[in-house]
């Protein structure tokens, strides 16, 4: 006979408890629970004394809660959604403020900079002209050193892409 069949064994008919068990077969308690909660299924077989007894009490001892400890609770969610709705608040503040500046700079740079949603090809302003660039039509960030070589200087895109 294996371990998980003893185990189910002796708990169910000498009512040897799941530490026990755990100490013995050195398995995890929560294992054998396992075990014996799935060959009672499958066996369809009633919980035990043990099994009735300590699901009764746990249900006859569901704790009231205390009401000043409930009013702290509650106050303290109060103070946290208040916080939550003064965050929201100043994020959409801070939204709708970048939107601005992004049309802004839209008009008075001429360019598109929002992504589109069906992206094309190559993007050209209203003049016709590509705003797409390639590497080297970019000007390099003077950030490094003088001494270093003109090739290891990045290149950045200001178009986006």
């Amino acid at each position: 006979m294996d371990i998980k069949q003893q185990c189910i064994t002796e708990y169910l008919t000498r009512g040897t408890g799941y530490r026990k068990l755990a100490a013995k077969y050195g398995v995890s308690r929560t294992t054998i629970n396992k075990w014996v909660m799935i060959h009672q299924g499958i066996h369809n077989l009633p919980p035990t004394q043990k099994q009735q007894k300590y699901y009764i009490s746990s249900m006859n001892s569901s704790k009231q809660p205390d009401p000043e400890r409930q009013q702290d609770f509650d106050e303290a969610l109060k103070q946290k959604i208040a916080l939550l709705e003064k965050q929201l608040q100043w994020e959409k503040l801070r939204a709708d403020a970048l939107d601005t500046m992004i049309n802004i700079a839209e008009k008075q740079l001429n360019v598109s900079i929002r992504k589109k949603s069906l992206a094309t090809n190559s993007t050209r302003n209203k003049k016709g002209k590509s705003l797409h660039h390639s590497a080297n039509d970019l000007p390099t960030v003077g950030l490094f050193p003088a001494g270093l070589p003109q090739t290891t200087k990045k290149k950045i895109c200001t178009t986006g892409k």
